[in-house]
């Protein structure tokens, strides 16, 4: 995605913009489902996906799967194939799979996942005695950054290790069997939906989070939020990770008597 150093890996021309802007698609990295609130006008397009005539998160993975399956170039599939990684998990991120509706925020765009809500994070005591510190951020910013945020152009050894070690910690914590999604929920759209109800639960709040005290335009979010914001999007990685791999197994099985690709045990579903 165009980007200025910190964020541009240094490996990049800086004088050619071209080898990134043709892969750079905005849209693709979210779906916008309407939660409707407070806004008797545009009820009857609560739970609906808005239109996207650029792409949307669904669409794309379902497209793209298809292609990885068909006789694509393989320089074709290379690239779905990154996106297919990137997608998959951003559609578990659950203000990736919505989009607030109200008076306040009454455009075709709505809130934009969270990106136009301003929070204030407390600080917070740990066990061990020490205190987390307090900030200010966007809602949607807060949700994506709960895994932790590293520079790629500096992505070391190290924290390679880093997320492999937090990757086992996540499998050991949610095995498959305590992840009952994984046999309810089987296409990308299932997982949009999915995320859209952890939305309006624990990022909204069920629409609690504009009865909170507000500083200037800034929320102040309750003590408990950030934990209960950790364990959720710990659970929403652990199954994103599964269903990428359930994926990635299914589109690059091969039948080895015909060599032709295999058939996906639980295909995704057709495109909207």
């Amino acid at each position: 995605r165009p980007a200025t150093p910190p964020y541009r890996p240094t490996f990049i021309d800086p004088n050619g913009m071209d080898n990134i802007t043709k892969y750079h698609h905005p849209a693709w990295h979210y779906t916008d489902i309407a939660y409707v609130l407070n806004d008797p006008a545009k009820a009857a397009e609560n739970g609906k996906t808005l239109a996207a005539p650029d792409g949307d998160n669904i669409s794309e993975i379902i497209r793209m799967s298809a292609e990885l399956k068909s006789r694509a170039s393989a320089e074709q599939k290379a690239i779905d194939l990154a996106w297919i990684e990137h997608l998959v998990g951003d559609i578990h991120q659950p203000l990736h799979a919505i989009t607030l509706i109200s008076p306040d925020f009454p455009t075709e765009s709505g809130d934009r996942g969270g990106n136009s809500i301003a929070v204030h994070v407390p600080a917070v005591r740990r066990p061990d005695g020490s205190t987390t510190r307090a900030y200010s951020t966007r809602l949607h910013t807060l949700w994506d950054d709960l895994p932790g945020a590293m520079e790629m152009n500096q992505f070391s050894l190290a924290d390679f290790k880093q997320v492999h070690a937090q990757a086992l910690a996540l499998i050991a914590k949610y095995p498959r069997s305590a992840l009952p999604e994984l046999l309810k929920n089987r296409t990308p759209e299932a997982w949009g939906h999915e995320s859209y109800e952890v939305a309006i639960a624990d990022a909204y709040l069920n629409g609690r989070i504009f009865a909170l005290p507000r500083k200037g335009s800034t929320y102040q979010l309750p003590a408990t939020y950030l934990a209960r914001a950790h364990e959720v999007a710990d659970r929403r990685i652990a199954l994103a990770g599964y269903r990428l791999a359930d994926t990635l197994h299914a589109l690059l099985a091969t039948n080895e008597a015909s060599g032709s690709a295999a058939t996906a045990p639980n295909p995704p579903a057709t495109s909207r």
